[in-house]
């Protein structure tokens, strides 16, 4: 009898381990080099493909097609993956001889459509076949719209799908079968996005059963030095209190606040320095003081520099004269310890403050004698409850009003 019989198929089964193990690294390269990074420039889609009805993709369900794995090549020679989201079923993508720049038959765009009732086309965009990103600067989209025109459509930028603040642009009124670009090359937020989704504004109602995408124009990425997470601003009596919050930074120097009287007018009225390099979430505030003539409303822009002279710039944020009402506000937010709100009072008036957690539970209740004008109130009892996110809820006569604000470390 053969001493060894007994291991042979343990060895056996190493060898087909082993060849498994090479068979599957193969296919992972296979599959890394079949990925393929979009064109620095724009990309007509015009050398790709040799007929003008090739089929990307199709399916009979309510949801979600993707040209990966279609009819044609899984993937497609122009570096982008397309996508398409519809209420109805029998969804597909077609390349269609109909492009933004009319030449005849090889004028190529995509085509993404819902053949099943209601037809209802709701999100469709483009990603780099290899997932890195590129900074968009524009794009064509053309419509068939069926009833409720014209439309509204905004287009979004995405990272590694998460929607990019203040990567958004609106265009309104977009006639059917009429190309229209999304140009976005002004926008700092589309700078470093490896994704882009056109939907319909919330102002829209139209009903669009096809979308047709053609010359993506894009450039390299631009690290921007910093992710800007938030930027929010209260007006109490003649000051404006701002906040913003940076997820990290790199290279950073200085914060310049701009207010204007307009959204495009904005000149630099402080600075405040920043972090430098940091992975961590950071917090920062200003108060600006206003002149003593002020109009209606303010508007406020962040310029976020980096040590090498870039620089890039926040959306534009809006600030009102408070109602004529009673208001309130609260500062800093977020807060550390020391928490004080302000109440802007029409008459003299009782008022009852609670504080209450993101679950609606009341932590503290505090009745409140306030006098015609500005009152500023320390909240003490904010000093003992832990780190996170609150509601100040404040109830008068004739108004009540809710804040959200922020404990942190």
């Amino acid at each position: 009898m053969d001493q060894y019989a007994g291991i042979r198929p343990q060895a056996n089964t190493g060898k087909i381990l082993i060849y498994t193990y090479i068979v599957v690294l193969f296919l992972l390269s296979a599959q890394r080099l079949a990925a393929t990074a979009p064109v620095i420039g724009t990309t007509t889609f015009n050398n790709a493909f040799s007929s003008s009805t090739p089929l990307l993709g199709i399916t009979a369900n309510t949801g979600t097609v993707t040209n990966v794995g279609s009819s044609s090549p899984g993937i497609l020679p122009t570096g982008w993956d397309f996508s398409v989201t519809a209420t109805g079923g029998n969804i597909s993508m077609s390349v269609q001889g109909v492009g933004a720049n009319p030449g005849g038959a090889t004028d190529f765009c995509i085509r993404m459509n819902s053949l099943t009732t209601p037809n209802s086309v709701q999100t469709s965009g483009a990603k780099s076949n290899d997932g890195l990103p590129f900074q968009l600067q524009s794009v064509f989209l053309r419509l068939n719209i069926t009833s409720g025109a014209p439309a509204n459509m905004t287009i979004t930028g995405y990272r590694s799908g998460v929607a990019v603040p203040g990567a958004t642009r609106t265009v309104n009124s977009i006639a059917s079968v009429t190309w229209t670009q999304f140009d976005v090359s002004a926008n700092t937020a589309f700078y470093n996005v490896d994704e882009f989704r056109f939907t319909q504004a919330v102002t829209s109602s139209a009903t669009v059963t096809i979308n047709f995408v053609d010359q993506i124009t894009i450039a390299a990425p631009i690290i921007l030095p910093l992710t800007l997470l938030d930027f929010s601003g209260q007006r109490a009596d003649n000051k404006v209190h701002l906040q913003w919050t940076t997820a990290s930074e790199q290279n950073t120097s200085t914060f310049e606040i701009q207010r204007g009287n307009n959204g495009s007018d904005l000149a630099t009225v402080a600075r405040v320095s920043a972090a430098g390099n940091s992975s961590q979430t950071l917090h920062y505030n200003f108060t600006d003081a206003l002149p003593a003539t002020s109009p209606t409303a303010y508007f406020y822009r962040l310029k976020m520099s980096d040590l090498d002279g870039r620089s890039t710039y926040s959306p534009v944020l809006k600030i009102s004269v408070p109602p004529s009402g009673l208001s309130f506000s609260a500062y800093p937010n977020p807060f550390r310890e020391q928490l004080a709100i302000t109440i802007e009072a029409p008459e003299a008036d009782k008022a009852q403050l609670t504080i209450c957690d993101m679950n609606g539970k009341q932590l503290v209740r505090q009745n409140l004698s306030i006098q015609k004008g500005t009152n500023s109130i320390p909240l003490p009892a904010m000093v003992r409850l832990p780190k996170g996110l609150y509601l100040l809820n404040i109830a008068a006569s004739h108004r009540k009003q809710t804040i959200r604000v922020l404990k942190i470390e």
